[in-house]
């Protein structure tokens, strides 16, 4: 049964990968300075548009520091590191045909279209989710070796606004361009391509859902959830406004919420969970709000609980913190004061408030790797208390990290290239060489006067780990930027009461499902007991027993199916088994013991309606069937 829900969901559990991301995309576009590149910088700083692609490309006649001007746009708490750029010299208006032979000879050259299944050229104005193009892609070729094909309307054209190839497409394309400029004629940019596609042998594929172009609409324009993009707008308002229509996030409760979708651990791949694997670990405090914000998630398997491996560091006992839970959760106490007051740091003229808790956090590091666990993972995560989870989002973004031969060493950046202290991501490689050169990271003078991210972004540049840029892997800024959490982030920041977690994650397109109530179970007994001896006549004696006991929970407070928008479908409760690996219960198991119920109550009922057996001496005692309950293994939520 294991093995028919695994092709059920389509994991290919005898690889040391699985396919059930679908096809992976490399994003690129062009931007003109002024409101393009305005509009591309609002898209950056949310993480969507390109840069919620799997990697992505931008390319301009300007660099990067005279195309993006974000205080005089307004955009607030612009990152250090704004987006990077690849010039293209010799143009100033639209794209000629010159132009966007230089920009598909860069994509050849620079080679990180090698890696994706597929490549796409969108204009800053395409509003898209990249889970609804990724679907219409995956449809067409979702493994890593498929043809040379590029996606066309229903006239057999390509996409103006959206220009989808395959790798394989994308490289018989720099294999031919030489002959492309002998033997094609100077054309618009887009007939040139299809022209030099198919002259590389690459063949157009209808898909009419990877585009709605709204540019000659007379109607009013409705962005809907099963079309790829949306084009064009070129207003910041308007671009989200059609995002919302698409699915973006999520309305909390609605009935018809096609973007209500959630996870379970349950599917696991033959030997270990589904690639990348991740240990996930924090330090709470014994005191505030941190103690009842991690109870409520491990009540639930929420945040670091929904992790297949998890660790919790504190300087308090797990009855001081978790309480209730803490009967079945380990938690690692640091004998040392975790709490650490503000300071100011005088930078640029001005005073900036500073919090230096390097010192903490590398004690806190040092019990990861003395215990020594997250050697078993892909990767390493530490994160805040406050932040929500989304947890088979979060893998995929760090599935796209990872090739074929590996996830390297290397640790992940947010949208701008900066650390952030909520979220540190170290793959298996990256963590080993950080527990291997702690020694050094905390012997450096006034190490530990630092705040932690900035400490542990210096500690992995000094041990040769590399850092890269994840846009999708965090949403910050929700205290400061009122704003509702997505359907394309993994992780989102700071959430630190229980409301606003739990609104969070609805928003975001998770919801938790209420597991049946506890129920009781009154059992009747009869029992007859014959005695006889030489001294007296046989006798009988009829003895009834009552016996009441509960019934536990199948399954947690939150019960979550795999996020794919192509595995909608709802198990029931019986399927989906209460966090089965952290508390030891396989998931074959318990769909084997689930079966067997249903197997085994229909032959209980037989032998139930059967007569009673006659007492010595004629006495017919009556049978009294047990109350009649609902069994949980079969209750919906």
């Amino acid at each position: 049964m294991l093995w028919l829900l695994l092709l059920a969901v389509g994991v290919d559990a005898t690889s040391t990968g699985t396919t059930v991301y679908g096809a992976s995309t490399l994003c690129f576009t062009l931007v003109r300075p002024g409101d393009q590149a305005k509009l591309l910088a609002q898209q950056f700083f949310e993480g969507i548009g390109i840069f919620a692609c799997d990697n992505h490309m931008i390319f301009s006649s300007a660099p990067a520091e005279e195309l993006f001007q974000p205080k005089q746009w307004g955009i607030k708490r612009w990152p250090n590191n704004g987006p990077l750029v690849y010039l293209v010299p010799g143009w100033q208006a639209e794209p000629d045909v010159n132009t966007m032979q230089k920009v598909w000879q860069q994509v050849s050259e620079i080679g990180l279209y090698k890696e994706y299944s597929w490549t796409l050229k969108m204009e800053p104005e395409v509003a898209f989710l990249t889970s609804t193009i990724h679907d219409v892609l995956t449809s067409h070729c979702s493994d890593r070796d498929c043809k040379a094909i590029f996606l066309a309307n229903s006239a057999s054209k390509i996409f103006s606004q959206v220009q989808a190839l395959t790798r394989r497409a994308v490289e018989q394309l720099g294999n031919h361009a030489d002959v492309c400029q002998d033997k094609v004629a100077d054309d618009s940019p887009d007939a040139y391509l299809q022209d030099c596609l198919m002259l590389s042998g690459a063949k157009a594929v209808k898909e009419d859902k990877l585009l709605a172009d709204f540019s000659h609409a007379t109607v009013a324009t409705v962005c809907n959830s099963s079309t790829g993009g949306f084009y064009p707008f070129a207003e910041w308002g308007q671009y989200m406004s059609c995002l919302g229509q698409a699915g973006y996030s999520v309305i909390p409760d609605s009935p018809n919420n096609l973007a209500k979708v959630s996870w379970t651990r349950d599917v696991l791949l033959k030997g270990g969970y589904l690639r990348p694997t991740i240990f996930c670990w924090a330090l709470v405090q014994h005191a505030g709000q941190e103690p009842k914000l991690m109870e409520w998630q491990r009540e639930r398997g929420l945040g670091i609980f929904a992790c297949d491996g998890w660790m919790v560091v504190s300087n308090a006992s797990a009855r001081e913190v978790l309480e209730g839970q803490a009967w079945h959760t380990d938690i690692v106490v640091v004998h040392e004061q975790t709490m650490v007051s503000k300071t100011f740091i005088s930078k640029g003229g001005k005073l900036l408030p500073v919090i230096p808790n390097a010192g903490v956090f590398a004690l806190a590091w040092q019990a990861v790797f003395t215990k020594g666990d997250f050697r078993k993972y892909d990767w390493t995560i530490k994160l805040d208390v406050d932040v929500a989870v989304v947890p088979e989002r979060l893998r995929e973004v760090l599935h796209a990290r990872c090739g074929p031969s590996g996830c390297g060493k290397k640790m992940l950046q947010t949208f701008g290239g900066d650390l952030q202290g909520p979220v540190e991501a170290f793959s298996k490689e990256a963590a080993a060489s950080f527990a291997a050169g702690f020694t050094s990271c905390t012997s450096v003078a006034g190490w530990n006067k630092q705040p932690e991210s900035q400490w542990l972004s210096s500690c992995a540049s000094t041990l040769g780990i590399a850092a890269e840029r994840a846009p999708r892997l965090l949403s910050g800024y929700h205290e400061e930027v009122p704003r509702p959490c997505d359907t394309v982030h993994g992780l989102f920041h700071p959430f630190p009461q229980v409301d606003g977690m739990k609104q969070c994650l609805k928003q975001s397109g998770y919801y938790y499902i209420h597991a049946p109530a506890t129920s009781t179970r009154t059992s009747i007994t009869t029992r007859t007991t014959t005695t006889s001896s030489t001294i007296t006549r046989t006798s009988s004696t009829a003895t009834t027993s009552t016996m009441t006991y509960t019934i536990a929970k199948v399954a947690p407070d939150s019960i979550f199916n795999f996020e794919r928008r192509s595995f909608q479908k709802q198990l029931p409760v019986w399927v989906i088994t209460a966090e089965n690996e952290h508390r030891g219960i396989p998931f074959a198991i318990g769909l084997a013991t689930s079966l067997l119920l249903l197997f085994c109550i229909p032959i209980v009922g037989f032998f139930r309606t059967t007569p009673p057996a006659p007492v010595p001496g004629g006495t017919v005692l009556p049978r009294v069937a047990p109350e009649e309950i609902e069994d949980p293994l079969l209750r919906g939520p």
